[in-house]
């Protein structure tokens, strides 16, 4: 492959990887507060099923604060979201 061909080739996969960074990033924005609840009821009971984790993100089902786990156990309240995290794509 020459070297002209190669550059092309290595700017097209660029553009393709910071699209889809781009589009990955916009829809973890747009569902920053769906995945910071499910994220406490994860630290809380460590496992959502299949059925219940699909209810909740299509809002069929009430995403469950993590003292009410299903068990009746109750647990201690856990801090709200850590710092952002979602970051920039490397150059």
């Amino acid at each position: 492959m020459s070297d002209a061909l190669a550059s092309v080739v290595d700017d097209e996969v660029k553009r393709l990887v910071n699209e889809a960074h781009a589009r990955a990033l916009e829809t973890l924005r747009e569902r920053r507060e769906l995945l910071d609840r499910l994220s406490r009821v994860l630290m809380a009971s460590e496992v959502i099923e299949g059925a219940d984790l699909k209810a909740y993100a299509e809002g069929r089902q009430p995403i469950p604060e993590p003292e009410e786990r299903a068990d009746g156990e109750q647990t201690e309240p856990l801090p709200s979201s850590g710092p952002d995290i979602l970051g920039s794509p490397t150059e």
